[in-house]
């Protein structure tokens, strides 16, 4: 017998992702494999597996830069929802200029959570990545993590899976819409979009995975505080930003992304407000890190007009960095008319709280001494 392992067949059940191998995985898989589309007009567009993986890394050196969803500017407001969507390109690209090996990568990042362990969250991602020889890829994968609680547990995570199918038929500059979407039955269904076609790539029902049984079949957006004060995390449930296998540190290339939006009972809902983040501080959970290292030399700009109608960002290499809580875009009711793109440190009042902190703790510490003295003075004197 067959099982499925990280995108390939093997007959070890020991080293299988699944408990059992879903027949309707093996044969989503197979229509992924011959190019199933459903296209309005002859598109030369497919899709073929390859097991060369652009992995998005969880906790490590990898570099990330993104946007992420902000409900309330208070970081306490979150909501769970069924599917998410960005649009992505690589317009004035020289695929060229990246050193030898090396990929770019631009796409969705996204939590779920697990329903009987809270220490236990999983980050899926959706990218589209141009490698150093002009070749895309649809990336997806999950990992599952495990948040730490010293010094009885440290934070780990594990890969669950990933796939990787080569994109051809089309060039860097051409938008493609990734979409992952939940099902009434708990699959999680992956495809993309162009202006003429539609691709289906795979369906997988991830609570049938090894370990994954407790998984809520949603994701979340929004923001919470991830661990009490004055230790507290920022973690961004919905993300989209750019990574890659490393820094590519030259003017060759820039990333579009452009009309991120999330459903939400049948509807799919815009992002009202959008900051910055950087990786070594893109919370997933409240020790898990996408990528895990700032992107340093990104900035993002707004082009003039997004094609869609949506927000549109364009990264590139300006050597300059973003800055973490930057305004991408805020559309709510109470934001000024001024430029969406103003610096604002979101860290700010987390920072003024520590210092409020390291008062009263100063305070209570000489209160204890004055005390402890006190007593000392009166026993020697008896």
């Amino acid at each position: 017998m067959l099982y499925l392992l990280r995108g390939k067949l093997t007959m070890n059940p020991h080293r299988a992702m699944t408990r059992k191998a879903p027949m309707f995985l093996m044969l989503v898989l197979t229509m992924a494999s011959l190019g199933f589309a459903r296209t309005k007009a002859a598109d030369p567009v497919r899709l073929v597996p390859v097991g060369n993986h652009h992995l998005v890394e969880i906790s490590s050196n990898q570099p990330y830069v993104a946007g992420f969803h902000v409900l309330s500017d208070d970081f306490r407001t979150y909501r769970m929802i069924d599917g998410a969507t960005v649009t992505v390109a690589f317009p004035s690209t020289n695929a060229t200029s990246f050193p030898t090996g090396s990929w770019l990568g631009s796409g969705l990042f996204l939590q779920a959570q697990d329903h009987k362990y809270l220490f236990i969250d999983y980050g899926f991602y959706m990218t589209i990545a141009l490698d150093f020889s002009g070749n895309l890829f649809i990336d997806v994968g999950l990992h599952q993590t495990m948040e730490g609680s010293l010094p009885i547990q440290q934070p780990d995570s594990r890969l669950v899976y990933t796939y990787t199918w080569q994109l051809l038929g089309i060039e860097p500059a051409t938008q493609v819409t990734l979409i992952a979407l939940w099902n009434s039955e708990g699959l999680l269904n992956y495809s993309i979009r162009t202006e003429a076609t539609e691709l289906f790539l795979m369906s997988i029902k991830v609570s049938e995975l090894l370990d994954c049984e407790n998984i809520m079949p949603q994701f979340y957006t929004g923001n919470v505080i991830g661990q009490q004060f004055p230790l507290g995390r920022y973690i961004d449930f919905f993300q989209f930003g750019v990574t890659g296998s490393e820094i590519i540190a030259n003017n060759q290339w820039k990333v579009l992304l452009e009309d991120a939006r999330f459903l939400k009972q049948d509807t799919w809902v815009s992002l009202e407000k959008a900051w910055s983040i950087q990786g070594d501080i893109s919370y997933l959970d409240q020790d898990a890190t996408w990528g895990g290292t700032p992107y340093t030399g990104v900035d993002v700009q707004r082009p003039a007009a997004s094609n869609q109608g949506g927000d549109a960002l364009i990264f590139s290499y300006e050597d300059r960095t973003l800055k973490p809580g930057t305004v991408l875009w805020d559309h709510s009711p109470a934001s000024s008319n001024e430029s969406s793109t103003q610096d604002l440190d979101f860290f700010q009042t987390f920072l003024t709280q520590l210092t409020i902190w390291s008062v009263l703790s100063t305070m209570v510490a000489l209160s204890l001494f004055a005390l402890v003295s006190k007593d000392y003075r009166y026993l020697r004197h008896r």
